[in-house]
């Protein structure tokens, strides 16, 4: 009877312990530079891209450097672009001309001033995503 108990309090320990597979992703991001801030615009689907983002984060930056980590993504396309926020204010700053003012990047490391959704897509499923991204200047 002791065997029988123990083997069941292991047995749920066990499935308490084991994490269910949630869907995540994780983006580095380098060669910010000075500035003292990162922001990302995820976006979610093709309709949605670029004018409505899902989310919009900001992340310090630590020797020109940032993370960016999100849990319980639903499986699916998204796209992502990182800039390096200097004047701190949460946009990814334009000219009145519509050109990038602030450094940047799009997810699978495209450096075009607006690439269409098919450039910029990748896709979460399965497992947690790794980006590594490197924003260049504009």
């Amino acid at each position: 009877m002791k065997h029988l108990i123990s083997t069941l309090l292991l047995a749920a320990l066990g499935a308490v312990a084991v994490p269910a597979s949630a869907e995540g992703l994780d983006i580095e991001v380098s060669g910010i530079g000075d500035a003292p801030i990162a922001g990302l615009k995820l976006y979610s689907s093709r309709f949605s891209y670029p004018d409505q983002p899902r989310l919009t984060e900001r992340s310090g930056v630590y020797d020109g450097n940032a993370e960016f980590h999100f849990d319980d993504l639903a499986p699916g396309d998204y796209a992502v672009v990182v800039w390096a926020d200097k004047n701190e204010n949460g946009e990814f700053d334009r000219s009145m001309f519509g050109n990038p003012k602030e450094s940047y990047m799009f997810s699978n490391n495209v450096h075009e001033d607006e690439p269409n959704w098919d450039a910029v897509r990748f896709t979460i499923g399965g497992e947690r995503t790794q980006l590594k991204l490197v924003v260049s200047k504009p």
